[in-house]
């Protein structure tokens, strides 16, 4: 967040606005939304014709040209949006920034074998209790599978904000890759980033 001048909003989903609330910890304890991050800043919700766009129910053509989609994808948390940006035009091709909607590409992975699944996030608070990094785990499933489906179309890259897949292979550290995206397809990296089977 520090990387943006307050004066850029923070752009949030329908619903948002309602579960983060003040921010910092939620009825049972569990942490929402850093409130450190609403400090000075104006916290937008976003309005407007909401269409289908791929795997997607709603989605906010938000330059009105093509170019860039907010949308929903609930399931992290009420009002979770992800990104669709058009990289290059001819031909067309895509990077979906999944945001939270998933924390692995071994989520996404059309059919993945037993070795590569991973859990929602699970975690342990100490508190006896399963506590997940999402706040509706049905949901997110949908979400996840949306997210496959959309994977498995050859113009869109999907990368998740958690993924260390892409990471290790680009050796990207956090916040440095800013350019360069235009070259994904040409460059193989959806190739290149899929979790590997282990070979017997």
């Amino acid at each position: 967040m520090n990387a943006f001048s307050p004066r850029v909003p923070i752009l949030v989903g329908p619903g948002t606005k309602d579960w983060i609330k003040g921010g910092d910890q939620t009825d049972d304890g569990v942490k929402s939304f850093p409130s450190r991050y609403l400090e000075n800043r104006e916290l937008q919700e976003l309005d407007g014709h909401w269409q289908p766009i791929g795997a997607f129910t709603k989605g906010l053509d938000y330059f009105h040209d093509g170019s860039f989609w907010l949308v929903q994808s609930p399931g992290h948390c009420p009002g979770h949006i992800v990104a669709i940006a058009r990289v290059t035009t001819s031909p067309a091709t895509y990077i979906l920034l999944a945001g939270d909607a998933a924390h692995s590409s071994r989520l996404y992975q059309p059919a993945p074998p037993p070795e590569l699944r991973s859990y929602l996030g699970e975690f342990d608070m100490g508190d006896g209790k399963t506590h997940y990094m999402y706040d509706d785990v049905d949901t997110s499933y949908e979400t996840i599978g949306r997210l496959t489906r959309m994977h498995m179309d050859e113009k869109v890259m999907v990368v998740a904000a958690h993924e260390v897949e892409l990471e290790k292979v680009i050796e990207l550290k956090p916040g440095e890759m800013r350019t360069g995206w235009e070259t994904w397809k040409p460059d193989g990296l959806k190739e290149k980033k899929a979790p590997k089977i282990a070979q017997d």
